[in-house]
């Protein structure tokens, strides 16, 4: 059962003469790694590009300890103020690009 497992995830495969990776059995491999595509992680990442601290003034663990459904209405609202501000800044530049000519 578990040299099945194995094969199927390309863990190591047992089917193989000579196997590439002879410590396969306690490596680490991406197909087990459950991080990777986490709530968690996708949080991290999208508090990060959306300024959430920039827009609601919290911290990292205060975002992290709200509902789920607070979270990703801070994340679309912040989404939605970056947009705006960087349309006001092209907006802005483009101005004083006119003015220079």
């Amino acid at each position: 059962m578990l040299d099945r497992y194995e094969s199927k995830y390309k863990i190591c495969d047992h089917a193989a003469v000579a196997d590439a990776r002879p410590l396969s059995l306690i490596g680490m491999h991406p197909a087990e790694e459950v991080g990777l595509g986490s709530i968690l992680y996708d949080r991290l990442e999208r508090f990060g590009e959306e300024n959430v601290t920039k827009y609601f003034g919290c911290s990292i663990n205060e975002f992290l300890d709200m509902p789920h459904d607070i979270c990703e209405k801070l994340i679309e609202i912040s989404t939605k103020l970056k947009l705006r501000d960087n349309t006001n800044v092209n907006s802005v530049l483009s101005q004083l690009e006119q003015n220079e000519k």
